[in-house]
């Protein structure tokens, strides 16, 4: 005689699996609106470190020490290397004055 499973079982596995549906696509929602936030505030952070980084580049060309050194240090992250922009190429690097 073959194995049956109750028709109230079967119910139950059903409706587990539509509301394990309807969180799944909850969750899915929220991921995207967390997401979506959170390249916000990276946008946002990142046009404040900007200007911090423009005002300390403008007062080291002034001349202050400290905003020259703060410039220095910062730098590396801000001199964004755009692909396929050529880099001037100092053209008397490497020559000797004859």
């Amino acid at each position: 005689m073959p194995h049956t499973v109750p028709a109230s079982e079967f119910d139950r596995l059903v409706n587990l699996h539509a509301n394990l549906r309807n969180i799944d696509v909850y969750l899915d929602a929220l991921h995207k609106k967390v997401k979506d936030t959170r390249t916000v505030l990276e946008s946002d952070a990142y046009t404040v470190a900007r200007l911090y980084y423009n005002t300390v580049r403008s007062l080291a060309k002034e001349g202050s020490a400290e905003a020259g050194r703060i410039y220095k240090e910062l730098s590396p992250y801000f001199k964004a290397k755009h692909p396929g922009k050529k880099e001037k190429v100092d053209e008397t690097e490497g020559k000797q004055d004859s």
